[in-house]
């Protein structure tokens, strides 16, 4: 395959782009204890809050409560009969404190039915009248607070919830009634009456709301716990790594596990532990990627980093890939023969078919990155470049350099790209001649090449571009996936994450 010179440094950074850790499996021979960890911020919240309420957030529908039995001394005895209230829940928001999530939802169309009122005399219970079908509408159509405070705390490696206690923000004085559709009896009924059948109705309908609220509520954070925490460690959802550039196609299964929680007024970390298995059983049931990780800020290790890389790349290191001229005007001089004779003199010595030089890149080793203070530090060592001459109509190996270089990389997201600004800071250059091959002259000027070399990359990456690789964009559910901002600082990478509904 051919690629173009220094493209494979941008390979290196695509194995850190969203679509590799948007997805996570198993096998602890390549565990990463603190591989990554994930910064829920309020933003993050409001959207998972939306998600809630699209897909978690259900209504109580005639929650049947007891008969009542009221008394008007000396004037009416009066039963209620064959009671039910219902409820809408809307507009949820979850926001983070201490140790805890705040879920603030509300209630609209809070209303109280009521089957039969019978009104019977006092002195003469046989006599009496009996009305049909009324309804109370608390809150006169507007929405009715609600506010559940629940723990969180880890156990055994995962999320456990505790009620802090649910309050119900309900004016018993705000409704509007409706019926009833019928009445029969010796007497009417007076507004007096009504007025007292209903008051007392919503005083005693009030603990039934309040307990059916807080079931509901409890049943939302349950789901709610369910779609954040609970199938953190049952994500195993294979990622297939294309052969870009370093490494040939690689299946991969990633899976995550919870190795800490911490909450604050602001925000809820997870730090997560990380596992890669490679070429794994295609059996192995696969499943969805939990939304908590769509939001807020990822921050990766480089230690997880670099066993990543060093599980997709083979052991016996990549395969050879093309350098070809096209990339640039300089690499098209500078595989000529005639040309590559300033660093190898050998070639003005040898009869060749063509001026032309291929140039095939390996890597033999995987690289290794760090963090140090605001920037990364990537170690390339046994990079290999293979130079090959067309001699008696035959493409022979000739040369091999060897290179190792320490690069400092400083980086940022812009524009939709992330835009890579690196720098030698060490640089070895040594090589030898082919086995194969029996040079006339066999002299290697690694100090020009070095130095030429030097100046390719530095023309490749000047300017306020650097080198810019556009950021993938990758779709979880209904919501598309991307990245927003890059930070360096030391122990982790840190990556903005946005999403956006795709409805939208």
């Amino acid at each position: 395959m051919k690629i173009k010179f220094l493209a494979l440094i941008i390979g290196i950074f695509s194995l850190i782009s969203p679509t590799t850790f948007a997805f996570f499996g198993g096998n602890s021979a390549a565990f990463t204890d603190e591989a990554l960890f994930l910064d829920i911020n309020k933003d993050g919240f409001e959207a998972l809050g939306d998600i809630a309420q699209d897909q978690l957030l259900g209504n109580l529908q005639d929650q049947a409560m007891e008969d009542i039995n009221l008394d008007i001394p000396l004037i009416a005895k009066i039963k209620v009969k064959n009671i039910s209230f219902s409820a809408k829940f809307e507009k949820i928001e979850i926001i983070p404190e201490k140790d805890g999530l705040d879920v603030r939802l509300a209630i609209r169309d809070l209303s109280i039915k009521i089957g039969e009122v019978r009104v019977s005399n006092w002195f003469l219970p046989g006599m009496g009248t009996s009305c049909f079908n009324t309804k109370i509408t608390l809150g006169d159509g507007n929405l009715i607070p609600i506010r559940a405070r629940l723990g969180l705390r880890l156990k055994n490696g995962s999320v456990q919830f505790r009620d802090r206690g649910t309050k119900l923000h309900l004016n018993s004085r705000q409704y509007v009634t409706s019926g009833p559709t019928s009445c029969k009896g010796m007497f009417g009924v007076t507004d007096a009456i009504t007025e007292f059948v209903v008051r007392n109705v919503i005083a005693m309908a009030r603990p039934a709301i309040n307990a059916g609220v807080k079931l509901g509520v409890n049943v939302l954070s349950s789901k709610i716990g369910d779609l954040l925490f609970t199938q953190l460690d049952k994500v195993r959802i294979p990622l297939t790594i294309p052969n870009i550039l370093i490494t040939p196609e690689t299946k991969i299964l990633m899976g995550i596990r919870i190795n800490d929680l911490k909450i604050t007024k602001d925000k809820m970390r997870l730090i997560l532990g990380v596992a890669v298995e490679k070429n794994y059983n295609k059996g192995m049931v696969e499943t969805e990627l939990p939304e908590l990780l769509s939001y807020g800020t990822l921050g990766l290790n480089p230690v997880f980093i670099n066993k990543l890389i060093a599980t997709v790349m083979p052991e016996e290191g990549t395969n050879p890939v093309e350098i070809t001229p096209d990339f640039h005007e300089m690499l098209k001089e500078m595989l000529r023969t005639s040309e590559f004779a300033n660093f190898i003199p050998d070639l003005d010595e040898v009869e060749t078919d063509t001026d032309e030089l291929k140039m095939f890149l390996t890597f033999l080793k995987p690289p290794k990155l760090a963090l140090k203070d605001n920037s990364l530090d990537m170690s390339l060592k046994d990079v290999e470049l293979k130079l090959k001459i067309k001699k008696d109509g035959t493409w022979i190996d000739y040369f091999f350099i060897n290179l190792g270089t320490d690069l400092n990389v400083k980086g940022e997201i812009s524009d939709g790209k992330l835009k890579l600004f690196p720098e030698l800071s060490s640089f070895d250059v040594d090589g030898q001649f082919a086995d194969n091959y029996t040079p006339i002259n066999n002299t290697f000027l690694a100090d020009d090449l070095k130095e030429t070399l030097e100046v390719i990359l530095e023309i490749f990456t000047e300017g306020e571009e650097g080198l810019a690789i556009d950021i993938p964009l990758f779709t979880l559910g209904t919501r598309q996936i991307g990245f927003d901002k890059l930070e360096i600082k030391a122990p982790y990478l840190f990556l903005d994450l946005v999403g956006r509904n795709l409805a939208q």
